[in-house]
């Protein structure tokens, strides 16, 4: 079975980011994430957003640098 919610830390792997960069993320709610007591716990699915979003910023980017 796929895991569908990670904790942060986990989250920080699935990424390939620090355990920092995450809490930053989670922190400004730039990745949407929910604390349960006084733990992250993130969707996959939010994951995935995220990283699409990201990289359609960075080609956006890239292009208008070629302009």
């Amino acid at each position: 079975m796929d895991k569908e919610i990670f904790t942060a830390h986990e989250a920080a792997i699935f990424l390939n980011v620090c355990d920092t960069v995450m809490y930053r993320l989670l922190r400004s709610q730039t990745v949407h994430g929910r604390k349960v007591g006084k733990t992250w716990r993130v969707r996959k699915s939010d994951l995935l957003d995220y990283f699409d979003s990201s990289c359609d910023n960075e080609l956006k980017q890239s292009h208008a640098g070629a302009m």
